[in-house]
């Protein structure tokens, strides 16, 4: 059986993590990502780590939260957490921003 990825493994696999891992990314207000930990589904059953923060078409632009939700559901970029894991999720989150 595959070892589970812990968080970090997961995060280090995504690219909006990628680049607020690297000090040569640009920033917007001082960030280059912003992250949020929300519920991804209606039934409050998933619970995910998303950018909202995005560089889009090369510029960095600030979502609100619904549309940070939205487009890491469309991009499949969300890091799902389990529900004992949403506070290390949320230790993620202040750690990359």
């Amino acid at each position: 059986m595959p070892k589970k990825l812990t968080i970090e493994q997961k995060a280090m696999q995504k690219d909006w993590y990628k680049r607020a891992s690297n000090p040569l990314t640009p920033t917007l207000n001082n960030q280059t990502v912003r992250t949020a930990v929300e519920y991804m589904d209606e039934k409050e059953q998933t619970i995910g780590l998303f950018p909202t923060v995005r560089l889009i078409d090369g510029n960095l632009k600030k979502l609100s939260i619904e549309q940070a939700r939205k487009m890491a559901i469309d991009k499949g970029d969300s890091i799902t957490l389990i529900i004992g894991e949403a506070s290390r999720g949320k230790v993620l989150a202040s750690a990359v921003g």
